[in-house]
């Protein structure tokens, strides 16, 4: 279910490759997705937020800034939302 969220916004889901999952049950998960743009060419390792609503996960964010790792990036995501 995570895996869908992401791919709401992933050019070729197909393709895509996932590295690790964060997940704070319930309400806010961060997967690492390396996915091929327009060109066919994997364009590098990204985070994608998906954030838990009614018993569903949505796209939320990508950052593809990956100095920012998912687990600082889900903390501070948690933190803003309490």
């Amino acid at each position: 279910m995570i895996i869908g969220a992401a791919n709401q916004n992933i050019f070729d889901s197909e393709s895509a490759r996932y590295g690790s999952i964060y997940l704070i049950p319930n309400s806010l998960a961060c997967v690492e997705v390396n996915e091929k743009n327009r060109f066919g060419d994997y364009a590098g390792f990204q985070n994608i937020v998906a954030k838990y609503i009614s018993g569903r996960w949505f796209y939320v964010d990508s950052v593809r800034d990956v100095s920012i790792s998912c687990l600082d990036l889900i903390a501070e995501l948690h933190e803003k939302a309490n």
